[in-house]
């Protein structure tokens, strides 16, 4: 029983979560520093209004940068376990037609059954609608 093994490279790199952690870590500053001057310029007793938008659109900005942050530290994070600098995603071909476990699909198999595998796959969200269209693409080629 052989199997094809495709390691396919990720979208984010790890370098490139590390560098988009500085940019939201520098946005957060700008959004702290544009709080303040706003709110050091604004009257309280007479733009109270101003004042509570301000520091709402400030709680909601610097939820999104942290929010941002948290997800590109996980993608470094992960990266290090992994010891690559890009995060990659493995792809597992059907076995060959020497065997295989049941239920798995040969590439000889019939093609309505793995088109209609290559769905389940992407409406459970395990392949993204890039890797769909590619996919389909190569079994429809087979007609």
């Amino acid at each position: 029983m052989t199997q094809k093994v495709e390691i396919v490279p990720g979208k984010l790199t790890a370098r490139g979560a590390a560098i988009g952690t500085w940019v939201v870590s520098l946005l957060m500053l700008f959004g702290l520093v544009m709080a303040v001057v706003v709110l050091m310029e604004t009257s309280f007793s007479s733009e109270p209004g101003l004042a509570i938008l301000m520091c709402l659109f400030w709680l909601v900005w610097m939820g999104a940068c942290i929010g941002i942050i948290v997800q590109f530290r996980r993608v470094v994070r992960a990266s290090r376990q992994s010891g690559t600098d890009t995060l990659a995603e493995l792809r597992f071909d059907p076995p060959d037609a020497s065997g295989g476990a049941p239920g798995d699909l040969a590439p000889g198999a019939d093609i309505e059954a793995r088109l209609r595998h290559l769905d389940k796959l992407r409406h459970s969200r395990l392949i993204d609608e890039e890797e769909y269209i590619a996919q389909r693409a190569r079994i429809l080629q087979e007609l």
